[in-house]
């Protein structure tokens, strides 16, 4: 433990810094472990460090146990929500392992703060590319969920100091290029849309993905 988030002077951060650069591990080795179980304990600067780099070091085989944890983590810490995402984009996952991950994230679409939001719509977009089916429900999740009119939670980008405006711009970046190199994703969007037959049941986020194919 220590009280210091800076990389330089956190002995703990420069330790974990290392692993990354590991040639090669065991089949026996318990490195992967040690980081899952270090991940539910450790203050959260070193809690990001070891999510960050749990995608360097698992092996194949880990992958199944490591996004079961990482799942309990997206509830247990919503501060991690970003680190979490960010690795598990960076596994291979099987694909009853990766529409497992997308319906999770789905989820947080309801709940996740505005700052959150960008790394929550491009894991999205980015897992959905090879599905039809999972392209779909990713198409209706964010149509039902994504207004970005609805106000900010006061409590919102505390953190990183962020304003709620500018978490909403980085949503629809995140959102625009996706669709730029998603043809799957584009084809189910137009479909779903398409499909409104009264005026007034579209969507504000209608509006701006029509806008963003232009």
């Amino acid at each position: 433990d220590d009280d210091n988030g800076k990389l330089a002077d956190s002995i703990p951060r420069l330790v974990l810094s290392q692993f990354k650069w590991l040639e090669m591990l065991t089949p026996d080795c318990k490195v992967v472990q040690q980081l899952l179980d270090l991940v539910e304990v450790a203050p959260l600067h070193i809690k990001r460090e070891a999510i960050a780099i749990i995608p360097e070091v698992a092996q194949d085989e880990d992958h199944a146990e490591v996004v079961d944890k990482l799942h309990a983590q997206l509830d247990a810490d919503p501060l991690c929500t970003n680190a979490i995402l960010d690795a598990l984009s960076n596994l291979t996952l099987d694909s009853l392992l990766l529409v497992e991950v997308a319906d999770k994230v789905m989820d947080l679409l309801r709940t996740a703060e505005p700052s959150d939001l960008p790394v929550v719509v491009r894991y999205l977009v980015q897992s959905c590319s090879g599905s039809q089916e999972l392209a779909k429900r990713t198409v209706h999740k964010l149509r039902s969920n994504l207004s970005f009119f609805t106000p900010a939670s006061p409590s919102a980008s505390e953190e990183d100091g962020k304003a709620p405006d500018e978490g909403q711009h980085l949503t629809l970046e995140a959102l625009r290029s996706g669709l730029k190199f998603r043809k799957v994703l584009v084809s189910c969007l137009l479909e779903e849309i398409r499909g409104v037959e009264n005026a007034d049941d579209h969507k504000p986020f209608d509006i701006w993905a029509l806008i963003m194919l232009r």
